[in-house]
């Protein structure tokens, strides 16, 4: 990737076992709110299941909550960090970030294989990094000209 790439966040394309190329774009602030809302979902589902179990509905409801206003399921915190780690979360991502018209087919089909998953994910982990951080990675340091020492 070139720093000018990286610096403007431009699409990536990756190429599939089968041959097929798919295009991954930076996730984008809409993206990113998709998928903190996304957390925030699957966090109320699991504590409503919770909660039928003990039967604390108000306390789960007022837990959620306080996560919610604390930011809990941001983008840079530790549960959205975390998220992104999950085959779930994986998945979601893939989708949010895909180029193409079946984005929610194709992020699955592309989560159930392990090689493809891995080229994707390389390119996600890219494309959502510090342009600085992907340029000291990608371009190797300048020999000294004439004259300069390092």
């Amino acid at each position: 990737m070139s720093v000018a790439s990286a610096a403007l966040a431009l699409p990536r394309t990756v190429k599939l076992k089968d041959d097929r190329e798919v295009t991954l774009a930076p996730l984008t602030y809409e993206g990113a709110a998709k998928f903190s809302l996304w957390l925030e979902e699957k966090s109320w589902t699991g504590m409503m299941r919770a909660a039928q179990r003990d039967g604390d509905l108000k306390g789960w409801q007022q837990a959620h909550l306080a996560l919610v206003a604390t930011g809990e399921f941001e983008p840079g915190s530790q549960t959205f960090s975390k998220a992104t780690t999950t085959e779930s979360g994986n998945r979601y991502l893939i989708e949010l970030m895909l180029q193409e018209k079946d984005a929610e087919d194709l992020a699955y089909e592309i989560a159930a294989d392990n090689d493809d998953l891995q080229a994707v994910m390389r390119i996600v982990q890219e494309l959502n990094s510090d342009p600085l951080a992907v340029r000291e990675r990608k371009i190797p340091p300048k020999a000294p000209s004439k004259g300069q020492s390092r």
